[in-house]
């Protein structure tokens, strides 16, 4: 054989290789759309735990969430979402991972995750998302417990009727359709109609949208104070 032919026949051969060793699934060279199989919101309703970065998995999501606030819906590929909610320190060290659970995800479906309760007893709570769009005139509602140490709730308009009765803590009772318009509303001890835990006064639900209104718990000398009313627009 020629040394011209040999070289041409290496030359190819090199080729191949380099072509072998760039596969779509390799995951540093690959390239191309990734499906979004479904997506998950983060909120920080645990009164005492720091503020953290929400990690999807294994990635920072560029969310960081103080007590009370809650991230954007996050996309994700996977059937189920790796959350891993973490104390920003410079290393990372395992002992500022405050929650770590997997998020079951049914394809096309949205979810919020609560991180709920005091740090020591922290939990998730997971919910699933109804984002379609509401009736003509209406928006869509749900109501979320998450005052630690308190018994169920009921969820109401100031000094007048149940809207969600009975809401366990870290539960909720579930969508339901109002009106469009302005609200006064309150979170009362389930059955008691005179005893005000916390109130939100023109709490406005415009039509055609999707909202989360949640019981959060005080922070001991700082601000909240006292027990509230948050509300979070899904949609």
């Amino acid at each position: 054989m020629t040394s011209s032919r040999r070289l041409s026949r290496l030359t190819c051969l090199a080729a191949a290789l380099a072509l072998a060793g760039c596969g779509y699934n390799d995951p540093i060279t690959a390239v191309g759309p990734t499906a979004t199989l479904g997506r998950v919101m983060v909120v920080q309703g645990s009164p005492d735990t720091p503020t953290f970065d929400a990690w999807l998995d294994g990635k920072l999501t560029g969310s960081t969430l103080d007590y009370l606030s809650n991230s954007a819906y996050l996309a994700t590929p996977q059937a189920n979402i790796h959350v891993q909610l973490i104390v920003p320190t410079s290393p990372i060290a395992a002992a500022d991972t405050v929650l770590d659970t997997l998020v079951p995800v049914a394809a096309g479906n949205s979810y919020t995750l609560f991180a709920a309760d005091s740090l020591s007893r922290l939990s998730p709570v997971i919910l699933t998302d109804d984002l379609s769009t509401p009736p003509s005139g209406t928006a869509r509602v749900r109501f979320v417990h998450c005052l630690p140490s308190s018994g169920p709730v009921d969820f109401a308009v100031t000094g007048g009727s149940v809207l969600a009765p009975g809401v366990p803590f870290k539960g909720t009772a579930g969508w339901q359709l109002v009106g469009a318009g302005s609200y006064d509303l309150e979170a009362r001890p389930a059955g008691d109609a005179t005893t005000q835990i916390a109130s939100v006064q023109g709490l406005v639900f415009s039509a055609g949208h999707v909202y989360t209104v949640w019981l959060y718990g005080p922070v001991g000398k700082n601000a909240p104070s006292v027990p509230g009313l948050e509300t979070i627009v899904n949609q």
